[in-house]
């Protein structure tokens, strides 16, 4: 089968670009895929084409700009499935293919579009008319199906994201320093800002941790300006996809303070090298995280964030058993294959 793949970027950090970049690696096994997209990997998977539509980060017009450039590229592709990432631009893009072709759409919806763009009268007008010219609609959790089916009649599937699973869980002890990890985009969902102000309490009961900021975004700057004077804090900017490994292995607990998600991507990278989550409860984390391998707190709450912190510091057995549980979840349940399997399912539907 031919796959048209439409989304703003391929490959990055970011959760979508990263589950376009992993699905597309695992389902080009079996069908051909063209991905119209900003490329921001070197590593192309084999099945997989790359139609490259620039990426202006300065821009904030840009992602208007992807509408007419993607559409004119998609017109001279052939595709039997149009797969949309995101029920806004990517999927009205989508939409007039769809008319244009004649062929079937799916729309993955990934948290933002759905939670966020529908409170503007614009947003909600083109996601809506997303939603009910698809032909299926999958959400990448419980909670974003929730939020989708207020916006549409249509039948929508739950199909999370999936990872790759590291060959060994990542190595304990020896180390003088412990690290906590946050890997996302430097935006005010995010929530860095509360995390840095959290890590500070951190450091009055622990001297002996550091704070590893993987990512970039509009508040790198504020949030420098509020890490001056702590050295204990390492911004390490954009990191591709494929070297993140190396962050994970290093660190002892991934921290994810957003105020708004779907399912993170990051979230189940961590767990699959063995990380003990503590995150906040918004959108489909609950789905994965409990009492039993992590913590969650309210989201925008410093406090209970820091305390979080301090208690898994304070127990380390317990920090290598909410791990293991981790791996093993992943395993089971959130492997690529398996995701791949449940897409597949959804494109024969189609088909058929």
């Amino acid at each position: 089968m031919r796959l048209l793949f439409l989304g703003y970027r391929y490959g990055g950090m970011g959760g979508v670009e990263n589950a376009m970049h992993k699905l597309s690696r695992e389902l080009g096994k079996k069908h051909d895929i063209t991905v119209l997209a900003s490329n921001m990997t070197d590593r192309v998977p084999g099945g997989v084409k790359i139609r490259n539509i620039p990426f202006i980060a300065f821009l904030s017009l840009w992602k208007l700009l992807y509408l007419p450039l993607a559409l004119l590229y998609g017109l001279f592709c052939r595709f039997d499935v149009i797969c949309a990432f995101y029920a806004t631009i990517p999927g009205l893009t989508g939409v007039l293919l769809k008319k244009l072709t004649n062929k079937p759409l799916i729309v993955s919806v990934r948290g933002w579009d759905v939670t966020v763009a529908p409170k503007g009268i614009l947003g909600r007008f083109v996601v809506k008319t997303v939603l009910n010219n698809s032909d299926a609609i999958i959400a990448v959790s419980q909670s974003l199906k929730n939020e989708a089916e207020k916006l549409t009649n249509k039948q929508i599937d739950v199909i999370y994201n999936g990872v790759e699973i590291p060959k060994s869980e990542k190595k304990k002890g020896g180390k003088k320093q412990q690290t906590i990890l946050y890997v996302g985009g430097l935006r005010a969902e995010k929530a860095p800002d509360i995390l840095i102000n959290a890590f500070k309490e951190v450091l009055k009961k622990h001297k002996k941790v550091r704070l590893v900021i993987v990512g970039d975004g509009y508040m790198e700057k504020k949030l420098k300006r509020m890490a001056s004077g702590v050295k204990n804090i390492d911004f390490r900017g954009f990191v591709r996809n494929e070297k993140l490994s190396g962050y994970y292995n290093n660190a002892d607990i991934i921290v994810i303070p957003s105020l708004s998600e779907g399912l993170p991507n990051t979230l189940l990278e961590a767990m699959a090298f063995g990380l003990p989550v503590i995150a906040s409860r918004v959108g489909g984390i609950p789905e994965v995280v409990g009492e039993e391998n992590g913590v969650l707190v309210e989201p925008g709450d410093q406090k209970a964030l820091s305390e979080g912190i301090n208690k898994l510091f304070k127990k380390p057995r317990l920090m290598r058993e909410m791990g293991k549980k981790n791996r093993k979840k992943v395993e089971l349940k959130f492997s690529q294959n398996t995701i791949a399997k449940q897409w597949n399912k959804v494109l024969f539907r189609l088909k058929a």
